[in-house]
């Protein structure tokens, strides 16, 4: 329902109750409202850009095993977007986007570079 209230099928436009049907069916469960919400409030798509409430709904989005999210937790914890920096966090999600049946195919190349720069730098860490 809520996706019909933010792109007017059937519905008046109306974002905020929209966004509000998307959080309460996300907070029963469904997967494709936290995987929109993730999407909006972090890239600002039909709702303000609030990294706090993307990192949010990445974090329920990536525990339902949604790829996109589980890449953006990655680049979340590489560059300490809604969260401090953390490249061993950064590198589990990575590893479970690339994994992820519903990644990408061009984002896997990009994962998998990261992955080996997360890689180089705690080798780095490691030695010091």
């Amino acid at each position: 329902m809520g996706f019909n209230y933010l792109y007017e099928n059937g519905f008046s436009r109306n974002k905020a109750k929209g966004l509000h049907l998307l959080e309460q069916s996300a907070l029963r469960g469904s997967k494709p409202s936290a995987a929109a919400l993730s999407e909006y409030y972090w890239r600002g798509k039909e709702a303000r850009r609030n990294i706090a409430k993307g990192f949010y709904w990445s974090q329920k989005a990536a525990n339902q095993n949604n790829g996109k999210a589980q890449k953006r937790l990655g680049d979340a914890y590489f560059h300490g977007w809604g969260t401090g920096k953390d490249l061993k966090q950064a590198y589990a999600w990575y590893s479970r986007a690339f994994q992820s049946p519903d990644a990408e195919f061009l984002h896997q190349f990009e994962i998998k570079a990261t992955m080996r720069t997360i890689k180089e730098k705690l080798s780095q860490k490691n030695h010091q």
